[in-house]
């Protein structure tokens, strides 16, 4: 199986989308990380498909360093939340 029928096959199984729906979504973005704007992806050399774990519904693409950072989080948006407060205020306020 060529590569490309493997990175289709994955995105049907785990998320329920095709590479155009894929590529859609990617350029919907800007061709970059629904987060912090990169349009360098890191990890393997693709954006992450980012999807509430839950629900299964599909929020974005992600670079390799957003993607590992909200998922550290739990995908707590309180934690996350709380986490920017924390580097806004350059550490902790007591």
């Amino acid at each position: 199986m060529s590569a490309e029928a493997v990175r289709a096959k994955n995105l049907r199984t785990r998320y329920g989308m095709t590479v155009e729906e894929y590529d859609r979504l990617l350029d919907s973005q800007g061709g970059v990380c629904a987060i912090c704007s990169t349009g360098t992806p890191g990890g393997r050399g693709r954006f992450h498909v980012d999807h509430c774990h839950t629900s299964g519904m599909i929020r974005g693409l992600l670079c390799n360093d957003c993607n590992v950072g909200i998922g550290r989080l739990a995908d707590d948006p309180i934690r996350c939340m709380q986490a920017a407060k924390y580097l806004i205020n350059g550490g902790y306020d007591s």
